[in-house]
């Protein structure tokens, strides 16, 4: 039987391509083939939205069958401010309903005109340095660079950019609060995991650009969500440790900056991914995502007593094997960092393609 995996990419050099949308529809400001800055604004729209209605019919005294003959606008349209909506001849001069403030009709219905009035920008970062490659009409952009990438496993939604700083010694390091000060402000932390609720808090008040950790509990996710800064685990939420591969590359690249997109759609099959950009090196393309097991890849262990271990798979099975908790499934043999070899079902690894 063939047996089937999902991939993770731990690449140090290898060409990266974003895709960077706005909300909804907007303003693209990029030109192609323009080389961007991670603070540059590329897109635009205006986001927040404030509604006014306007009894036009009852302030001509007419009714609102009879609204259409008098509008002087139509739905779509931008009016200013002291602009004219509608008008009524009398018999000592017209009578006028003038726009409040400046808006867009957006509905015009039972004698009433309402109006949109938007308040607030929102700008698209580009948030790494990069080329612009593509359009997305209305939308965003597509920006290339090359440099180290990792996907992760789960993130809180936001994004940020910032320096790598290695808090850590060892994969399975836990940061706490204290090890947070004002020389953070600018800095991506790298640890294994976090333990205590107060470490989330001091890093907001601090004003970190984002964390990177192994893994972190459920209850400290949830309360993940409502921060203003990112946070990626790289294996996932539990007690795992980081892995291997990805904690070496993490400590290689102290100090760099990095790019951590929190945003994804797990149900497409997109991941968290971490951006270390070096637009000067040539990167080679992201490698095909693999999913059939052979022997000799590489592979992470996600389930305990194993768990983030990385080994190499030394042998595949046709038949179903029974497992410690004398269950059948199909599987592989994986040879560990310390040689020793163990059956680790197809559900419980993923390939690591660095």
């Amino acid at each position: 039987m063939r047996q089937l995996t999902t991939t993770t990419i731990v690449q140090k050099q290898v060409k990266i391509r974003q895709t960077r949308l706005l909300p909804h529809s907007g303003e693209i400001i990029a030109k192609m083939g323009q080389t961007v800055k991670p603070f540059q604004t590329i897109a635009r729209t205006l986001l927040k939205s404030d509604f006014h209605i306007l009894p036009v019919a009852e302030e001509l005294g007419i009714t609102s069958e009879a609204l259409p003959e008098y509008l002087q606008v139509v739905i779509g349209q931008t009016v200013d401010a002291g602009e004219l909506i509608a008008e009524k001849k009398r018999l000592l001069g017209w009578q006028r309903v003038m726009s409040p403030r400046e808006g867009v009709v957006v509905e015009i219905s039972n004698g009433r005109v309402m109006l949109q009035q938007r308040t607030d920008w929102y700008e698209l970062r580009a948030l790494m340095a990069g080329n612009v490659v593509n359009f997305i009409p209305d939308q965003g952009v597509v920006l290339e660079t090359s440099g180290s990438l990792i996907q992760g496993v789960w993130a809180n939604g936001q994004e940020g950019f910032g320096a790598i700083r290695n808090v850590a010694m060892a994969p399975d390091f836990s940061l706490t609060a204290a090890q947070i000060d004002d020389d953070d402000s600018e800095n991506i932390l790298v640890a294994g995991k976090i333990d205590r609720l107060d470490t989330l808090t001091q890093a907001e008040f601090v004003g970190v650009r984002g964390i990177i950790l192994g893994s972190m509990s459920a209850e400290l996710c949830q309360a993940s969500l409502s921060l203003s800064y990112p946070i990626i685990l790289t294996e996932g939420v539990g007690r795992q440790i980081m892995c291997q591969p990805i904690f070496e590359l993490l400590q290689e690249m102290e100090q760099k900056a990095a790019s951590l997109f929190g945003r994804y759609q797990a149900a497409e099959g997109q991941r968290p991914e971490i951006v270390i950009a070096q637009p000067a090196a040539i990167g080679t393309e992201v490698p095909k995502l693999v999913r059939s097991v052979k022997v000799g890849q590489k592979v992470r262990i996600l389930r305990a007593p194993y768990a983030s271990q990385v080994g190499e798979v030394v042998k595949l099975y046709q038949l179903a094997q029974k497992t410690s908790v004398n269950m059948k499934a199909h599987g592989v043999d994986i040879q560990l960092a310390d040689g020793q070899v163990v059956f680790i079902p197809g559900k419980n690894f993923d390939t690591i393609v660095s």
